[in-house]
């Protein structure tokens, strides 16, 4: 059995909001703004995940999780063996309809990975579509490989906010200020996960024209250069 699997993405609800002003006496202003997006997870025509792919992400501390593609059935095609690559580890063996009751047999699904797959299609004699391990030495020869999971990927959510503020403390003189931070949960089903996010910030202090010696203006054509 072939499973493909394609995630287009979610639909995502935006939401923002921004403020700005200036004082009455014109010597200062400010604004304020303000996005959120979020993956909708309210649909669920848009979000359309199992019952068991949403436990899985809500007990995930990830912004992803692998769900495997193989189940326990007594009439499937396949069964386990070691891997010839990595010890300690097992790769799923085409046997097709064997009657061995002392093995376990699986029924497996397996997705395009591309050349970062583990399995290739095969073809039997009687037109049976399959799939075959291919070692980690041999892999190169491929471009179309497959494994036995899909990866399911976690809505998130993300904000951004961002501050500037100017005050003219004379005629001469003034002091900005910009401030912006951000935030991304990259699982909004999970409980405990890593977010991450941040704030920067900048003050800043200009003088238009500067003193000279003796408190008296610098000569004409001469400027100071802002401080910051």
């Amino acid at each position: 059995m072939e499973y493909e699997y394609s995630d287009f993405g979610f639909q995502r609800r935006v939401s923002a909001a921004s403020a700005s002003r200036r004082f009455s006496d014109g010597r200062g202003s400010f604004s304020l703004s303000w996005i959120h997006e979020a993956d909708d997870i309210s649909n669920q025509s848009l979000f359309a995940r199992t019952s068991e792919e949403r436990l899985a992400l809500a007990a995930a501390s990830a912004a992803a999780v692998k769900r495997s593609l193989a189940i326990p059935d007594s009439t499937g095609d396949y069964v386990r063996d070691f891997s010839p690559d990595e010890s300690g580890d097992s790769i799923y063996v085409y046997v097709g309809r064997k009657e061995e009751s002392h093995v376990q047999h699986y029924s497996v699904g397996f997705h395009n990975a591309g050349g970062n797959g583990l399995y290739a299609r095969r073809v039997t004699p009687e037109g049976r579509l399959y799939f075959v391990y291919i070692p980690q030495s041999e892999r190169t020869q491929h471009t179309d490989l497959y494994v036995p999971w899909k990866t399911v990927t976690a809505p998130q959510s993300q904000q951004v906010a961002n501050f500037t503020a100017r005050f003219d403390l004379s005629d001469r003189t003034a002091i900005s200020l910009e401030m912006a931070g951000s935030g991304l949960n990259p699982n909004r089903l999970a409980q405990s996960v890593n977010r991450a996010g941040g704030v920067a910030g900048e003050l800043s202090l200009t003088d238009k024209m500067g003193i000279g010696a003796e408190g008296r203006p610098p000569p004409a054509g001469v400027t100071a250069d802002p401080v910051t």
